[in-house]
């Protein structure tokens, strides 16, 4: 029985630590934590965006803060306090509490990333190095130069030499970039620069013209296209930024309201003609988009004409080790040539005939060569459309001697 009160005695301890000074660091831990609230300097905070409660000192440009037991604040943290930011410009803890100077931030660093889009980087600005804490002495900067204190994150850290900047009425453009000695913090050195044209001195930020994104969407088939029924027509579009031609810009296809069922657009922009009918179809490439009508109609049947001729008349016979050459020509009803057209050429056999009789060979698009082997007998050339494979035209031809 006293073993297991002792036990219990023990595990008691050890809940409030290993050692005496543990034990002592989490009693006054409880009692701080009890108590945080009720102070004169207890403020809810924001600490990169998460309410925290904390409590603020020491009112001048810099301010000490506490934080409540278990909670932390690091090197660069954004504070939001009463709708101001400050930046955590150092961090101490004595066992009980972690602890942060914070300063109070001047202003933002504005610029347009590399996608046209307002980037703000709140950032303390220093005129004056430090140095002598205890007598508080400082080291005024010559008059054209300034250092910017900014938290390291994505966006501060994008920013490079030569960068320049509004600040004030003043341009600045940055010559060095320390993002070791402090870490969590970037230190950007500048120098006075001049303005210029493409500087928005409304908006407080250097070189925004020449960064602005215009961006610009043409669907290049035209305001309206028509489609026969079942047919489908890939959308050619060209995209620029600034003017500058966009290569392989990620294009978003829409269909207006009430196009659904007559047309489909597909990821890639390929048209199907689902329905007779008439629907749209808008294109957006960022804020930027075009629009194209689309008639689908009724299909037109064309009728068209064959002829399969050889190189050497006549075309209808083959003397023996002859070789012809055999071109089959497509027309329109019209009687103009349909140019680009694909044949596939067989030979059907007669009676008594084989293979071994002739020599077949495709040597174009629209072109063969038949050569006469054996003979008397008689085989038909069959040139089959590839476009239209039920549409053919065919050429009986003896196969003779030579007498």
């Amino acid at each position: 029985m006293v073993k297991n009160s002792w036990t219990s005695y023990q595990n008691r301890l050890n809940r409030s630590g290993a050692t005496q000074k543990d034990r002592l660091i989490y009693n006054a831990q409880r009692v701080i934590e009890d108590q945080f609230t009720n102070s004169p300097s207890y403020h809810s905070v924001t600490v990169n965006g998460i309410t925290q409660d904390v409590q603020i000192i020491k009112d001048s440009n810099k301010k000490r803060l506490l934080c409540k037991p278990g909670d932390t604040i690091g090197m660069g943290n954004l504070v939001v306090w009463d709708s101001v930011n400050w930046l955590c410009v150092d961090t101490d803890t004595d066992g009980l509490y972690q602890r942060g100077v914070i300063q109070k931030c001047d202003g933002y660093l504005k610029y347009l990333d590399s996608a046209g889009e307002l980037v703000e980087v709140p950032c303390v600005i220093n005129d004056r190095i430090l140095m002598n804490v205890e007598e508080n002495r400082y080291y005024l900067l010559p008059e054209n130069q300034l250092w910017v204190i900014v938290g390291d994150d994505d966006e501060s850290s994008a920013i490079s030499v030569d960068q320049r900047f509004l600040l004030g009425s003043n341009a600045y453009k940055v010559v060095a970039v320390d993002n070791i000695t402090r870490p969590g913090i970037i230190t950007f050195k500048m120098h006075t620069d001049s303005i210029t044209q493409n500087d928005n001195k409304n908006l407080g930020i250097a070189d925004y013209y020449s960064n602005l994104r215009t961006y610009e969407i043409v669907i290049l088939n035209g305001d309206s296209v028509e489609i026969t029924l079942n047919n489908t027509l890939q959308l050619e579009t060209e995209c620029t930024n600034n003017s500058v031609l966009v290569t392989a810009p990620t294009i978003i296809y829409s269909l207006v309201t009430g196009a659904t069922g007559v047309i489909g657009i597909s990821a890639s922009g390929v048209v199907s003609a689902d329905a007779l009918g008439s629907g749209s179809i808008i294109a957006t490439y960022n804020e930027a988009t075009d629009l194209i009508n689309v008639d689908v109609v009724a299909g037109v049947v064309e009728n068209f004409t064959y002829s399969l001729l050889a190189n050497i008349e006549p075309s209808g016979e083959l003397k023996y080790n002859q070789t012809k050459t055999y071109s089959a020509t497509k027309r329109y009803s019209t009687g103009i040539e349909v140019t680009g057209s694909t044949f596939e050429f067989t030979v059907a056999l007669s009676t008594g005939a084989s293979t071994s009789n002739y020599l077949l060979t495709t040597s174009a698009d629209a072109e063969c060569t038949l050569k006469c082997l054996q003979y008397p007998y008689s085989i038909t050339l069959i040139a089959t459309d590839q476009d239209i494979p039920a549409n053919n035209v065919a050429r009986v031809i003896s196969l003779k001697g030579l007498v």
